[in-house]
């Protein structure tokens, strides 16, 4: 709540919870699929209302801050004498951040996407690059898991098994698989009921790739995903705890060396994330 209250992009973290809502009621139906009994299905519905109330009012609380803040804003400029010109455009659905983000910030679908910030995007292409991965690797173990278990066999990307597999994934979140012995680091990290980190990673890296300003993209994943950290662990440690050799060692000089650079260049207003 205080993240949306405070930036915009905090109410993102709401899809955190909305995940973990899908997921609640796809096990709900699973549990009770099929069944004809009149207190199983009252049942169903008893979990699926208390799985609405405990993750809508969550997001609710997330979400308000921003429109509160959109509403204060147009009450406070459009009840003066002297209204700025944007007052007659502002119905209901008017955000006043997005007008702003539209109108002076240049924030927008592939707006960014110019010659003149391609060293912004050199800036970013590392944490975007991380992102990007970790999300790919997280959705082929999880489709592994999903052929292994549903169909026994490789199976090909169709609209169908592309839903089927989504479904799965949702009610695999409350799960926690068996591991296996060997690289158990992978396991724990990619497993099956860590749908909603990944997923509000890849939301993220996708908002920074194509639509926010690019150079914003370390401190915005770095500060609301902790996915990412879990993936940059995969690539220093092997999957018994070791450490790795040369992507490792790569990767912990592009930490030191960003973090030194952030804190010198930052506070001299220069352009640095």
């Amino acid at each position: 709540m205080l993240t949306s209250y405070t930036r915009s992009n905090g109410s993102l973290t709401s899809l955190f919870l909305f995940i973990h809502l899908c997921g609640a009621l796809v096990n709900a139906y699973r549990s009770r699929r099929g069944a004809s009994d009149t207190m199983m299905i009252m049942d169903t519905a008893l979990q699926c209302f208390k799985a609405i109330i405990f993750n809508l009012m969550p997001i609710a609380c997330i979400i308000l801050p921003v429109i509160y803040h959109d509403q204060r804003g147009i009450e406070m400029h459009c009840n003066n004498t002297f209204k700025p010109h944007w007052c007659n455009i502002a119905d209901k659905t008017f955000s006043l951040y997005g007008y702003v983000q539209d109108r002076h910030w240049n924030v927008g679908l592939f707006n960014y996407w110019t010659v003149q910030q391609l060293p912004n995007f050199l800036l970013a292409f590392p944490i975007l690059s991380c992102g990007t991965v970790a999300v790919l690797i997280w959705i082929r173990k999880s489709w592994n898991c999903f052929e292994e278990k549903c169909c026994h066999r490789p199976s090909p990307v169709s609209p169908l098994n592309v839903l089927r597999w989504a479904f799965d994934a949702l009610a695999n979140m409350t799960l926690n698989g068996e591991l296996k012995n060997e690289d158990v680091i992978h396991q724990v990290l990619f497993g099956q009921n860590m749908l909603a980190y990944y997923a509000l990673l890849g939301g993220f890296t996708l908002l920074g790739l194509f639509v926010a300003h690019v150079q914003i993209s370390t401190r915005m994943i770095c500060s609301a995903c902790p996915a990412i950290y879990w993936f940059m662990c995969t690539i220093i440690f092997d999957g018994n705890g070791k450490a790795k050799n040369v992507k490792g060692n790569t990767l912990i000089i592009y930490l030191f060396t960003f973090h030194v650079l952030s804190v010198i260049l930052h506070v001299n207003f220069l352009p640095w994330t």
